[in-house]
């Protein structure tokens, strides 16, 4: 009867193997296929970050003054982009000496935008005037007698719009 029991057993304990075997190869299989999830969200989320970082940061060409930049968005061309950096120096309004004052010039249909940030301090209603004023100046002196919108925007960020403003001559 001990015979019996023992190789009773020993198939058994081969039944159970067998039986565990194919539990491991699923197991391994899930492991894997989690493995290959894992590295497929990690390769999407990779993508969409590069993805996010790369379109928050597209504010265009840009042309460096000292500490101050101009940045243009085709089609805008860069002899246009440089016509208004020059037309700022000249003017006075830019020296290359403020900490970081940007520029962003864009043209949508037949009007350009030039899109910047108002020092800290000055109030939006006291700008206004002046927005206008440089509208008409840049529309008679750089941009050929093309409407020209000033736009005020949120510091550090030309897709926040504060105000807008158009030459009301």
């Amino acid at each position: 009867m001990k015979m019996g029991y023992l190789s009773k057993r020993k198939f058994n304990r081969r039944f159970l193997i067998n039986l565990r075997q194919p539990i491991f190869l699923v197991s391994d299989l899930l492991e894997r296929e989690m493995n290959i999830v894992k590295l497929a969200v990690l390769i999407l989320g990779a993508t969409l970050l590069l993805g996010f970082v790369s379109c928050g940061s597209n504010d265009g060409e840009e042309i460096p003054y000292k500490r101050d930049s101009v940045f243009y968005l085709s089609p805008v061309t860069a002899d246009e982009a440089n016509r208004f950096l020059d037309f700022m120096v000249d003017n006075e309004q830019m020296d290359g000496e403020e900490p970081g004052a940007h520029f962003q010039l864009r043209k949508v249909g037949e009007t350009y935008e030039l899109k910047a940030s108002v020092k800290e301090g000055i109030s939006l209603d006291v700008a206004e005037p002046f927005m206008s004023q440089m509208a008409c100046a840049l529309r008679d002196s750089v941009f050929g007698g093309s409407d020209v919108e000033v736009v005020i925007v949120k510091k550090g960020d030309f897709d926040k719009i504060l105000r807008r403003s158009l030459c009301l001559n």
